[in-house]
């Protein structure tokens, strides 16, 4: 399923790109980076805020691509909650489109 899902991805942004092709196994590495870099910047900020105790903590400066993301996969999945699961939705291709 997530195979399919990945070349279908695969397809609309070569459909939509401006000549450069990329294949999903690419679009994939470069999700997961982007998704990656959003967290650990979160976990940066979270980690702040209780380094302070609560307090006013240095305001962290997420980029678009990472709000863009946060957004995308949820502040619980971002900055932690008690369930893991893969829970990233179909509006990868939208990110992925803006990059």
């Amino acid at each position: 399923m997530k195979l399919k899902t990945w070349e279908r991805i695969e397809e609309e942004f070569n459909a939509s790109s401006n000549g450069e092709h990329r294949s999903a196994q690419v679009l994939r590495k470069k999700w997961e980076n982007v998704k990656k870099k959003a967290k650990e910047k979160a976990a940066e900020e979270k980690h702040e805020i209780i380094t302070t105790g609560g307090g006013t903590a240095p305001s962290t400066k997420f980029s678009d691509e990472e709000k863009r993301v946060i957004e995308i996969i949820g502040k619980e999945r971002v900055s932690g909650s008690r369930f893991e699961f893969d829970c990233d939705n179909g509006n990868v291709f939208a990110l992925l489109l803006n990059l």
